[in-house]
C-alpha cells in the first residue's frame, strides 16, 4: 500500500526541486495512449510525456495488455530510456532483491 504513497512523495519532491513530474495510473495511461493512437493524435501525448523529467506509473501491469498496447508502452518507455526518469509501482512481489 505504501508504494503509491512513496512514488507520489518522490514526484512531489522532484517538483519542489524544479523537475517536471507527472503521475499516471497504468490503466488510465494505456487508455489515453490507445485513444490517441486511434484518433491520430498519438504524437501529442508522447511529446508531453517526453517533456517530463519524471513519469510515475502506478499499478504497472495490473491488467493484461493487448499486443498493440504493449507496443505503445514499450515505445514510451524506450523513448524515455537514458533521457528521463520513469518510476513504476506494481502489486507484484519480487523474490529477488539486490542492493547496489
Amino acid at each position: 500500500m505504501g508504494k503509491t504513497y512513496l512514488a507520489s512523495a518522490l514526484a512531489r519532491q522532484a517538483c519542489r526541486q524544479g523537475y517536471r513530474s507527472i503521475y499516471y495510473h497504468f490503466p488510465a495511461l494505456i487508455t489515453e495512449l490507445s485513444l490517441a493512437r486511434a484518433g491520430g493524435s498519438y504524437p501529442a501525448p508522447v511529446a508531453q510525456l517526453a517533456k517530463r523529467h519524471l513519469l510515475v506509473i502506478a499499478d504497472w501491469l495490473r491488467d493484461p495488455m493487448t499486443p498493440e498496447q504493449s507496443r505503445l508502452v514499450l515505445d514510451l518507455i524506450d523513448d524515455r530510456f537514458r533521457h528521463r526518469a520513469t518510476l513504476l509501482t506494481s502489486q507484484f512481489l519480487s523474490t529477488h532483491i539486490e542492493c547496489l
